[in-house]
């Protein structure tokens, strides 16, 4: 969303996210209750990085959603990270998200 668009949400105590991504580095930090971490070209990102990122909530958008097919690759570093926060992903392939980092068989 625009800045404009946020302050609108921040004034009227609206819950959104914001978008971090290879792009988008220096987000300032606001009253949202989560960020959107994309990655358009390539994985930018380390658990580093992601522990910097002030926020409870992070959404990780998985890489088939970009057209790449290393998905699992991403999947297998976002499995192995020791993060506090709560991880969710978005992805075209829910099921095998949930078996995937859940360990279901």
């Amino acid at each position: 969303m625009s800045v404009p668009q946020q302050k609108i949400f921040d004034d009227n105590n609206l819950k959104y996210f914001i978008r971090i991504s290879e792009i988008e580095k220096n987000v300032k930090i606001s009253k949202a209750k989560g960020a959107w971490v994309d990655s358009f070209f390539k994985i930018w990102y380390s658990e580093k990085v992601l522990k910097k990122i002030k926020y409870n909530r992070l959404v990780i958008v998985s890489s088939e959603l970009h057209k790449r097919k290393d998905y699992r690759k991403q999947w297998n570093m976002l499995r192995s990270l020791n993060l506090n926060k709560k991880l969710l992903i978005c992805t075209d392939y829910p099921n095998k998200a949930d078996h995937f980092f859940n360990d279901k068989k």
